[in-house]
């Protein structure tokens, strides 16, 4: 018997096997929250800062470098017994294209909280915080990847956020690549 080479079940093969060590990366991530949790009752997440973003929000921004509007929107919930926040971002279709889910711990050991994301061009990357410094939450992705990027959350006074997305091209000097204000809908 011969076998013929199928370009389309090779592919999904592929696919399947990605999305496998997709979600086993993901479970194992968690697996010191589940060891910390079985020795000591699980804490809420974060300070009242943090938790005061779980809702849902709707965002509108551009690009600095050409002007461009963009839109999204955001939905923060609480997850796993009050210890990590889930944020789903769907840009507006009208004007974007990307989606990300987002998983925020906190690793009590460390002091830090961290972020892993996953957007819809397939990317997974991580990010760490110190947390909330006065008015501003800046996550780092983790040293080493190819391009430095940040999170950066500021609290306005009036009652809205300012999102950016920041990057270092060369390396160093953090630039915006692009920037939301983002106001909570009502419950």
């Amino acid at each position: 018997m011969t076998r013929t080479f199928n370009g389309r079940h090779a592919i999904g093969t592929a696919m399947t096997f990605i999305r496998f060590v997709l979600v086993c990366g993901v479970l194992l991530s968690f697996a010191p929250l589940h060891a910390s949790a079985q020795s000591a009752s699980p804490a809420p997440f974060g300070d009242p800062p943090m938790t005061a973003l779980i809702g849902s929000w709707s965002c509108d921004g551009y690009f600095p470098s050409n002007g461009r509007k963009i839109g999204s929107t955001m939905r923060i919930d609480a997850d796993l017994n009050g210890t990590a926040l889930v944020k789903h971002q769907d840009d507006r279709p009208e004007l974007g294209m990307y989606h990300s889910l987002e998983v925020w711990t906190r690793d009590p050991k460390a002091g830090t909280y961290i972020s892993t994301i996953f957007d819809s061009s397939g990317g997974v990357r991580r990010f760490t915080s110190s947390g909330w410094v006065g008015n501003t939450l800046t996550w780092s992705i983790d040293p080493g990847a190819s391009l430095p990027q940040q999170f950066v959350y500021i609290r306005n006074g009036n009652g809205t956020i300012q999102l950016d997305w920041r990057r270092a091209r060369d390396g160093k000097t953090f630039t915006v690549g692009d920037t939301l204000t983002c106001t909570k809908r009502a419950p």
